[in-house]
């Protein structure tokens, strides 16, 4: 939360500014996952560390495109597309037959070469977590709101990484997860899953994706 509060400054250099060392440090003091407890039987959260805070944020737009899809599954459609900031639920595809396309922003994005991969959906999800959300700058330097919990920094691994894979709120959990961890802890967690895809995109344009993992040999 300390980067996301310097985000909601405004972007300007005399008035945005860094968390302190102190302030990151004291906030991970309380980030202990034994501390939370989850009753699934009684649907109950508890957090037994009083200064610990709980930000369901990260997985909340996934979650609710999945409930909202679902109740409109219920009452007959077919054939559309919900949309939140960075997450995506199709249903079917399109009239026509044809897979809904999306392109995956470049980190180099001009008018000739605005997207670095695209990618074809058909009933399914996709979330990305990326650089560019909650961003702002210090002194002409970007900043995000995704924390490396090793450095207290924002994680610098890729520019994005984007997940497909039918429930949009595992999408939005897992988008983030791969995008702090490194690519080879990203990609044994992915091989861990079924019905998941991941595309990885570094800051100098580099593209992985996993649905190439089966051709590699």
């Amino acid at each position: 939360d300390n980067f996301r509060q310097m985000a909601d400054s405004p972007s300007t250099s005399d008035v945005a500014r860094l968390p302190s060392e102190a302030a990151l440090g004291e906030a991970k003091a309380h980030t202990d996952i034994e501390k939370l407890i989850i009753d699934q039987e009684g649907e109950t959260v508890e957090l037994l560390d009083e200064k610990m805070r709980l930000d369901a944020r990260w997985i909340a737009k996934g979650y609710a495109l999945q409930e909202a899809a679902e109740e409109l599954l219920d009452e007959g459609y077919n054939s559309l597309t919900l949309e939140t900031e960075g997450t995506l639920k199709i249903i079917g595809e399109k009239p026509d037959g044809e897979a809904f396309r999306l392109g995956i922003r470049s980190p180099h994005m001009n008018a000739s070469v605005p997207y670095a991969h695209y990618i074809d959906l058909k009933n399914t999800s996709c979330a990305m977590a990326s650089v560019y959300a909650d961003s702002y700058q210090v002194d002409g330097v970007e900043y995000h709101g995704l924390i490396d919990m090793e450095t207290l920094a924002p994680a610098k691994n890729f520019s994005s990484v984007t997940v497909v894979t039918p429930d949009s709120a595992l999408a939005d959990a897992l988008a983030d997860a791969l995008f702090i961890m490194n690519f080879d802890e990203g990609r044994e967690l992915l091989e861990t899953l079924d019905d998941v895809r991941a595309v990885w995109i570094y800051a100098d344009g580099k593209v992985v994706d996993s649905a190439d993992f089966d051709n590699q040999g």
